[in-house]
């Protein structure tokens, strides 16, 4: 745990003294290091692609079809393997593709490069992204594209989702955010995918069985499985955070004037209420964090967004109302670490990246 508190303290350093492109850069380039030289031991489903990676390698058939991965992560082992033969080189090279995808990400779409580093840590996305390898390399590639989806450029997106779909089946799911695009200026849109929510809520397990069965048999099997439960404890207390988080947010979005908001913060505001919703099926079955996974990325640019639109409106040289700025700001900072401090010391087996530890020791 001291490591990754070392890092945030080295982050504030860096965007205290450093341009915010600079810091940045460096940031994520220590991210993706400490990420990269990590031990197999470190993420709960680490060691699952480690040994997958030999497997793989030394497996003469290129069709992979006795491996349970998807094409796109098994020809990467085969070639990472040709290449270095080692299996850290897949969980160095990964990191840093994810955590660069991340960094472009965040240049490209926040306008608080420091808040959006701090939620990707805070809301446990790095350790995440440390845990589901495959998924991780998925919603990267749907970052990486989601310039397209914001010049509603819908070929050009979906050919990243096609890509990610490569890695890992679930990025399929981001094709919703076409349609959230295309909708999100519509007044009542948002009620809508409240209502959908709620029926998401009630039919979870018929929902997860006609998208299962889409996607192959082997998510069928899931509903046997552990990953069927509910949980009505830790992911209700994940509900709660991103529920006080995006209410907040959303409440100062209702308090910009319309002409002051930026062209996609509806589109932001209709992704962060998908985001609930997930979470909230997430209670009813633990599966469904595999969708949520795909969509609470945004949250690191949504949060940012909605507040730099309200504390500088558009041709306004001075700011207004900072005081209601910064409450939500710093509630929005302290609410995300202190859950941040709570999982990884009261539940540090949910990510099974602490302790961490360096490959070579």
């Amino acid at each position: 745990m001291f490591l990754y508190l070392f890092l945030i303290f080295i982050i504030i350093i860096l965007f205290s003294f450093l341009k915010k492109k600079q810091a940045l850069f460096i940031s994520f380039t220590l991210l993706a290091f400490f990420a990269g030289i990590r031990k197999y031991t470190v993420g709960i489903d680490t060691q699952q692609f480690y040994d997958a990676f030999t497997a793989i390698g030394e497996s003469e058939d290129w069709t992979f079809s006795q491996f349970r991965y998807e094409y796109g992560f098994s020809f990467l082992c085969k070639v990472l393997y040709l290449i270095f033969r080692d299996p850290q080189s897949l969980i160095f090279l990964s990191s840093i593709f994810i955590n660069f995808s991340v960094c472009v990400f965040i240049k490209n779409n926040s306008k608080d490069y420091f808040l959006s580093t701090l939620l990707y840590i805070f809301l446990n996305y790095y350790f995440n992204y440390m845990n589901i390898m495959r998924q991780a390399i998925g919603i990267s590639i749907m970052l990486l594209f989601f310039r397209f989806l914001r010049e509603r450029k819908y070929l050009l997106y979906l050919l990243g989702i096609i890509i990610g779909f490569l890695f890992h089946m679930t990025v399929i799911a981001g094709l919703l955010l076409i349609f959230v695009k295309m909708f999100s200026k519509y007044r009542y849109f948002n009620l809508v995918i409240i209502f959908c929510g709620l029926i998401g809520f009630v039919f979870y397990k018929e929902i997860f069985l006609l998208g299962a069965s889409l996607l192959g048999d082997y998510y069928v099997a899931y509903i046997n499985s552990e990953f069927a439960a509910s949980n009505y404890f830790g992911s209700l207390l994940l509900f709660l955070e991103y529920l006080a988080i995006v209410g907040s947010c959303i409440y100062l979005f209702c308090k910009t004037r319309k002409e002051n908001r930026s062209v996609n913060s509806k589109y932001l505001v209709s992704i962060s209420l998908v985001i609930l919703c997930c979470f909230a099926m997430v209670m009813r079955m633990n599966i469904f964090n595999r969708i949520s996974s795909i969509f609470e990325i945004y949250l690191i640019i949504f949060v940012p967004n909605i507040l730099e639109n309200y504390l500088s409106p558009k041709g306004v040289t001075i700011t207004r109302n900072t005081l209601l700025y910064s409450n939500v700001k710093y509630f929005c900072i302290s609410l995300t670490f202190l859950f941040f401090l709570g999982i990884n010391i009261l539940r540090p087996e949910w990510y099974g990246t602490i302790p961490y530890e360096f490959f070579f020791i």
